[in-house]
């Protein structure tokens, strides 16, 4: 190909054509640039399809890992249903509203009640995305934002964590003048089925009811614990909306 235009050139040139061979010059470079541009575009062809290969592949990653917080809020939402019967029993015996005393519920609630669910996101996905920088060729906008504003922890959030440590610490110290203090440990160890050998039933613990009855710092720490909890519901809710959202449009982005 390159001898044949060479060979329409030197003929241009030897019968003193000029303005033909100038025509055939201007042509000549016409065709390199449209070979060049046609060259990058199906360079950056190529590139982007293997960029947008690592993005689906990123996008799988974290639908797997929704997936798996789908399941960790399902369980969330069980354990806040167990703990609130607990807290309504007790609330319920302190205030002298039952009829009917189940001793060993009691004492269970009397330990549970301080606690509250934790919901861990799986963020191993969403890091791997930021970390290799793909996260900027995330093209749909829309998509980019839900996924940070699941992820990344905001004021409200943090704030709610440090107030659920500190309720539940408020909640244990003022348990504790009540109860004998191995049998938060002995509970511990028979429900985890830890060194069960030596357990010891809740039957044979003895707990100062009328002092928890007539303790204020312990019924104000209950209260606080309660309402905390309903705190943590509501963002445990919203939580799950932007979980369903997020697998909803990520699934969409992966079909496109």
């Amino acid at each position: 190909m390159i001898q044949f235009f060479r060979r329409i050139r030197q003929n241009l040139i030897n019968q003193e054509k000029i303005g033909k061979y100038l025509l055939y010059a201007i042509g000549e470079i016409l065709l390199v640039v449209v070979g060049i541009l046609i060259a990058l575009q199906i360079n950056i062809y190529n590139e982007d399809r293997k960029t947008q290969k690592r993005i689906n592949a990123h996008l799988s990653a974290i639908e797997r890992n929704l997936i798996r917080d789908s399941v960790e809020i399902v369980d969330a939402y069980n354990l806040y249903n167990r703990l609130n019967r607990s807290n309504d029993y007790l609330w319920e015996f302190i205030n002298g509203n039952l009829d009917k005393i189940d001793t060993t519920y009691l004492k269970e609630s009397f330990i549970r009640s301080g606690n509250t669910p934790e919901f861990s996101k799986l963020k191993v996905a969403w890091n791997d995305l930021v970390s290799s920088g793909d996260v900027r060729h995330l093209n749909n906008e829309p998509l980019r934002l839900l996924l940070e504003n699941y992820y990344e922890e905001n004021f409200r959030s943090n704030l709610n964590i440090q107030q659920r440590i500190d309720y539940t610490l408020e909640y244990w110290d003022a348990r504790g003048p009540h109860m004998n203090p191995y049998m938060v440990g002995n509970y511990l160890r028979d429900i985890l089925a830890i060194d069960t050998t030596n357990i010891v039933p809740l039957s044979e613990f003895e707990v100062d009811w009328e002092g928890v009855r007539n303790d204020k710092h312990f019924n104000k720490s209950l209260v606080n614990v309660i309402s905390q909890r309903i705190g943590s519901l509501d963002e445990l809710n919203q939580n799950n909306e932007q979980l369903k959202t997020l697998l909803k449009e990520i699934r969409r982005e992966l079909v496109e």
